[in-house]
This record gives structure tokens, C-alpha cells and sequence, in this order.
């Protein structure tokens, strides 16, 4: 033990050189297979960008996202989106949530999002799936995209048990004149859409942590209405073109880049004391 014990001081250094490397190389491992998955999930989201071409669609009011009216003027029901319900045999089901957190919702004022409306942590929310009546287009998680990446314009989310009743067959819009919109920042509605999802696997009995297909129910809910726009040629939203990197792979690179300058520098001041003790190996190299 006391061997092991000296060559380990006589050592430290070059093993925490060698540690640094390893980290480093890990850490770059670790960025490229994030970067990689990212990039798989934004195959479709390139292919709608490449594809896009707005001539494409001469429906009357398709046009007034590429002609920048205001959300507070638009017409839903006028940009040609298409509304299908759920397939024969689909059972019907309610599942309600507790909103873990305050989900607040915004105004517009001259270019500044003003809080106008929220809804307190511990609210019950509750969503009703059938066949005949699906989540109506602008309420709730199904929110239509703006000019702003992150932000969505929405109906917000009733409160209660009571399932939202603000469509009626055949009529999936609600139009601004029969319920009020408001912004709503995505990230705030990706949190209360993963509870949903979560909440409905566990009543059917399905586990979502082990569900590969989770993400991708994610990412279709969340951006149902920005497919068919994109599809349609009537707009691209900003928020389906996302980046291949994120934060967090920024943050991996730039450790991974520290431990390489620490390992350098390790193996600077080794070559030094090196050069301090033995000169004549030094001056030989």
C-alpha cells in the first residue's frame, strides 16, 4: 500500500492529465450523439422549410400570416387549416391534472408582453378525448404560433374538473370573437402538455419514461397546427425550425474545451519540472 502510495504521488500529475483527456473526449462524445439525435428530429422540420413555397396556396385569407396581421386581428378559421377527428373505435376519456407551478398568460402593449391573466399552482386542469369532438384548435396545449419564437397565442386552460366545452362538431375553431386569446410562452405549455401525456399513459396504463415515442407525441401536440400550416404552404413558423444545438450542448463543449486547456497546461508544468530536475534530457530533445 505504501509502493502504490508513492508512485501515486511521484504520478498525480500525469494521471490528472490523463483523467483531463479522458473527460474531455468524453464530454466531445457526449455533445456529438446530442447533436446527432437533434439533428434526426429536425429531418422533417428541414424538409417543411425546403419545401415551403407560399405561391403554392392562393386560398382567400391563407395569406395573412406572410402579410404580418396582428394575432389579435387574425381569422383562424380563415387560413385553411384542416380538422380530423379520431378514428372508429377511439374510446373516450377525461384526465385532469394539478398545475405543479403558476402558468401565466400575456398581453401585447406596443411590443411588450404584459401579464393579463394567470392560472394559480395546485389548479385542476381536465382535458376530454372523443371521437366526436377533439381539443379545438387555439385551446389549451393546441396553441397557434406567432411571429416571436417561444411564444404562442392561445385560449387558456379552463380550471376545474369540467372538461372545456367551446366547440361544437364540425366547427373546431374558436374564433376570437367567442373566447378571449392571449400569449403564452411554449415552454409553460410543453410543461402542462407533459403532464397530460403522462396522466393519460398512466390511466391507460402504459408507461411514458419507457415510451420512445413519447417525444415525438410531444413534439406532434405541441406543433400540430405549425405542420399544417408548413404543409400548406401558408406559413412557417419559427418555432418548427428548431437548431440542431441547445444549451446544454453548448455547455458540454465548452467543458469539454476546459478540461482540454487543463489538461495541456497539466502537461506544460510536467515538462517543466521535468526540464527543472533532469536538464539534460530536456536540452537532448
Amino acid at each position: 500500500m505504501e509502493r502504490f502510495t508513492k508512485w501515486l504521488m511521484r504520478n498525480n500529475r500525469n494521471l490528472i492529465t490523463i483523467l483531463l483527456l479522458l473527460l474531455s473526449f468524453t464530454l466531445i462524445l457526449s455533445t456529438g450523439l446530442r447533436i446527432y439525435q437533434n439533428d434526426q428530429e429536425n429531418l422533417v422540420r428541414r424538409y417543411l422549410y425546403h419545401q415551403f413555397d407560399p405561391d403554392e396556396n392562393t386560398a382567400e385569407g391563407s395569406d395573412q400570416y406572410l402579410d404580418h396581421v396582428p394575432m389579435e386581428e387574425m381569422d383562424f378559421s380563415a387560413l385553411g387549416i384542416h380538422y380530423a377527428y379520431a378514428p372508429v373505435g377511439f374510446e373516450q376519456f377525461t384526465v385532469t391534472i394539478t398545475l405543479p407551478s403558476d402558468l401565466t398568460y400575456y398581453r401585447e402593449e406596443q411590443g411588450i408582453k404584459i401579464p393579463a391573466l394567470t392560472l394559480k399552482k395546485g389548479s385542476l386542469i381536465s382535458i376530454e378525448y372523443k371521437a366526436t369532438q377533439m381539443i379545438p384548435f387555439g385551446y389549451g396545449y393546441r396553441t397557434y404560433p406567432t411571429y416571436e419564437r417561444g411564444w404562442r397565442y392561445a385560449i387558456p386552460f379552463q380550471t376545474g374538473e369540467e372538461p372545456y366545452e367551446g366547440t361544437q362538431i364540425g366547427k373546431p375553431f374558436v374564433s376570437q370573437q367567442q373566447a378571449d386569446y392571449y400569449y403564452v410562452k411554449l415552454s409553460d405549455i410543453e410543461k402542462v402538455l407533459r403532464l397530460l401525456l403522462e396522466a393519460t399513459d398512466e390511466q391507460q396504463g402504459e408507461a411514458s419514461s419507457a415510451s420512445q415515442k413519447f417525444g415525438q407525441r410531444m413534439y406532434n401536440s405541441l406543433f400540430n397546427i405549425d405542420h399544417w400550416l408548413a404543409s400548406e404552404n401558408i406559413y412557417l413558423s419559427p418555432d418548427i425550425g428548431g437548431s440542431v444545438f441547445t444549451k446544454w450542448d453548448y455547455i458540454l463543449l465548452a467543458a469539454s474545451a476546459g478540461c482540454f486547456l487543463l489538461a495541456l497546461l497539466s502537461l506544460f508544468f510536467s515538462y517543466r519540472k521535468k526540464c527543472k530536475n533532469y536538464p539534460l534530457d530536456c536540452e537532448e530533445a
